[in-house]
């Protein structure tokens, strides 16, 4: 599983300071992580970042679900339809 709350925040910044500008591509690198082996765990593992005050609602919406909507729609348009989060998906691309 992933890093308890607080070692997360602080593998964050130091993604942020050494490779990134933001927390934007974190959610492909957990999703892809050797010791995560069921995908749907991840939410699941990182809403301890809100449940602490780590991030707040809006910075953990950007972490796992407008970053990823802009990263798959902008290679693939279609990528989110049929699914249940096609309008919420829509409504975003819209914004």
């Amino acid at each position: 599983m992933l890093s308890d709350p607080d070692e997360l925040t602080q593998d964050i910044d130091q993604f942020r300071e050494s490779l990134l500008t933001s927390v934007d591509d974190l959610l492909d690198i957990f999703t892809g992580h050797w010791d995560m082996r069921d995908m749907r765990q991840v939410l699941v593992e990182a809403h301890p970042l809100v449940e602490h005050g780590l991030v707040d609602d809006a910075q953990f919406r950007a972490f796992v679900f407008d970053n990823p909507v802009r990263l798959c729609a902008a290679m693939n348009p279609d990528f989110f339809r049929g699914t249940v989060v096609e309008s919420a998906v829509l409504t975003q691309m819209a914004s």
